[in-house]
């Protein structure tokens, strides 16, 4: 029963059409649901499969309002499916309101998400995801000022129609209803705000034709959900039995964006906003998005201060500058003037190098920027991947010479803020004077009512829950690599390039479409202490292709994964039930990867009820050689797992 899913509702039609429930096994072989119970109240057995009721390996079995006896609701409710004994949920569904004939379902069958589909297909293969013309395309939910009157969504019209967007409502983190005679032409932008006349203040291309509010509520800046939901109407009856119409409201598009992870690093408070990268994208994955790019907004500004040197505690014989978090900036033209004196800053123009300056600490990835300078060629490109301080967390020079107690000085410099944290600070060794300063000149962050500056015509395909299992092989035993992977426009090529450290040279092994977006493949087992680097390389079916690489910046950074050491990087009592956590190489290069700072990627993993460790591990164990697809029932079952795995994580 743990291969059978809740595949498809349909809970709102109208005469002769009738509600029905699909499931699905996923698995290779027939499974018996008699006695298995579906019904929308947990403490009622609604419905009783009839016994003997077998659905083929890959099959579906439907039933309709007429055979359930009751009907679903058009409002949306919960839908659970209990084994025979009732002492089991096999799968639930919680689903919303439905628009008049559209059905609920997973695309492909058995895929972890469900979708509002193009057409029902009661019993047979799902169709394809419906299509939607006004899609959420732009999210500030962090503004760099901190002030959440600054946020925004935005919405785009990609449909060729005009869209009339009267009842239309916001929900999830923002509460918005869109006012009677809203509408929204093709290739048009409509910005919801927090604060409508802040935002029109901020930003010069918002009128009263593009953009609107306010909001009631705020997004968090931890992660929130956001929908967009257009009415319907439903026909129903009241306790005397009369008909009665209703308006409901259908989620259309939605997104539910996090702070971290694989949802941009810059628009959790570093000055970007969240933008879709392809509008024919499926919003709900974290790849389709990224952050806006700011980095050529805010323009040169001075940081300057003088003061009498006093209340330090060490040899002034340095300068160390910092960003006050991470971010990015460029600095340029840095002076330290004695009164009296000339620039004791050996190399503060940039104009051929960065020699004399040293990078430590979290912001030892700043180096020499050729492009650009104030007034010239080159500058500093400062880059700090967190708070820097005056220990180890700096960029530092000598002084021509020591400088000493009592004297006045001015410290100067021109910088341009990109990214991140705008605050700057240059401070003498010893805590002798300092001159801080805030970067960031312009209001105009993010690309409310415009293209997205992130906007592309193909994304290429989105690789998701990337996993390797088990987590900690042991010697001799085959390694297995699953992932979802999404495209609108299908895959063309899908494959793991692995390497065994330190070789440079790769090998290529096809990834098998196991179903439910699911695809997978085996890397051959290998002997204790041997270390493997991979990356998952997707191609869509785009003209001309596109390709993605999980991780993103692949082959720079890589996952690992190393037999033989089990006992130390889990313990026995987890060593199935954990999941698989690909390592990615952070540092080095190819042949490096034992002296590469490595962090391990959490992806939670836990079985459906009923899957065995032992399974997995007996399938895993009777890998064939050169790691080809397994065609026995038991590598499918394996594989089939982690998909049911995700399924039942979704609900």
């Amino acid at each position: 029963e743990r291969f059978v899913v809740i595949n498809e509702v349909l809970a709102h039609t109208g005469a002769p059409t009738l509600d029905f429930v699909e499931l699905f096994n996923f698995g290779n072989a027939p499974v018996s649901v008699g006695g298995c119970v579906l019904t929308d109240d947990p403490t009622t057995n609604r419905f009783i499969i009839p016994e003997n009721t077998l659905i083929s390996a890959r099959g579906f079995l439907t039933f309709d309002e007429a055979q359930l006896g009751v009907s679903l609701s058009s409002s949306g409710e919960t839908l659970v499916f209990k084994n025979a004994a009732g002492t089991q949920v096999i799968d639930a569904l919680r689903f919303p309101a439905q628009e008049n004939g559209v059905s609920l379902g997973r695309f492909p069958d058995g895929a972890p998400s469900f979708s509002r589909l193009i057409t029902p297909t009661a019993g047979t293969n799902n169709a394809p995801i419906r299509s939607v013309d006004v899609v959420i395309n732009e999210v500030m939910f962090d503004p760099l000022s901190g002030n959440s009157s600054e946020e925004y969504v935005e919405l785009y019209n990609k449909g060729t129609l005009r869209v009339d967007l009267s009842g239309w409502r916001l929900r999830g983190g923002i509460t918005f209803k869109f006012p009677n005679g809203t509408a929204l032409d093709p290739a048009g932008y409509l910005v919801v705000a927090s604060d409508l006349a802040r935002l029109r203040s901020n930003y010069t291309s918002l009128n009263a034709g593009n953009s609107v509010g306010n909001v009631a509520g705020s997004l968090r800046n931890s992660g929130d959900r956001i929908e967009l939901q257009k009415p319907d109407l439903a026909v129903g009856t009241n306790t005397l039995g009369e008909l009665k119409t209703h308006t409901l409201h259908v989620v259309v598009d939605e997104v539910t964006y996090g702070a971290a992870g694989r949802w941009g690093q810059w628009a959790h408070g570093g000055g970007s906003s969240l933008e879709l990268r392809d509008v024919r994208s499926d919003r709900r994955l974290a790849p389709n998005w990224a952050d806006s790019d700011e980095s050529a907004k805010s323009p040169w500004v001075t940081i300057q201060a003088t003061g009498v040197m006093d209340n330090g505690w060490a040899d002034c014989y340095q300068l160390h500058v910092t960003l006050l978090g991470p971010g990015e900036a460029l600095i340029d033209n840095i002076e330290v003037i004695p009164t009296g004196s000339t620039n004791v800053v050996r190399n503060g123009t940039f104009d051929t190098g960065a020699g004399g300056w040293v990078f430590q600490g979290n912001h030892n990835q700043t180096g020499w920027e050729s492009g650009e300078g104030f007034s010239s060629a080159g500058s500093l490109h400062l880059r700090a991947t967190g708070r820097g301080d005056s220990g180890a967390n700096r960029v530092r020079t000598q002084l021509a010479r020591t400088l000493n107690s009592g004297q006045t000085v001015t410290i100067r410099a021109r910088a341009r803020w990109l990214r991140g944290n705008p605050n700057l600070l240059l401070r003498l060794r010893g805590n002798w004077m300092e001159a801080p300063g805030n970067l960031l000149a312009t209001k105009n962050l993010g690309t409310p009512g415009v293209r997205n500056s992130r906007a592309i015509a193909d994304a290429g395909p989105a690789i998701l829950e990337t996993r390797h299992w088990p987590a900690a092989p042991a010697a001799g035993q085959g390694v297995l690599i699953t992932a979802q992977v999404s495209d609108p426009d299908g895959l063309a090529f899908l494959a793991v390039s692995y390497r065994l450290d330190p070789a440079t040279n790769y090998t290529v092994l096809a990834m098998t479409n196991q179903g439910a977006g699911l695809f997978s493949t085996i890397v051959p087992a290998q002997p204790a202490g041997t270390t493997a680097a991979f990356f998952i390389r997707a191609l869509d079916n785009f003209d001309p292709p596109v390709s993605s690489t999980f991780p993103a910046l692949a082959p720079l950074k890589e996952c690992l994964v190393r037999w033989g050491e089990r006992s130390r990087l889990l313990p026995p009592a987890h060593r199935c039930s954990s999941g698989s956590q690909p390592i990615c190489q952070l540092g080095g290069g190819h042949g490096h990867a034992e002296k590469s700072h490595t962090r391990r990627f959490q992806f939670r993993s836990h079985d459906p009820p009923g899957v065995s460790d032992s399974l997995a591990e007996r399938n895993l164990s009777h890998q064939p050689a050169g790691g080809g697809r397994w065609g026995e029932v038991g590598w499918i079952r394996t594989a089939r797992s982690l998909a049911g795995d995700l399924q039942w994580r979704h609900q």
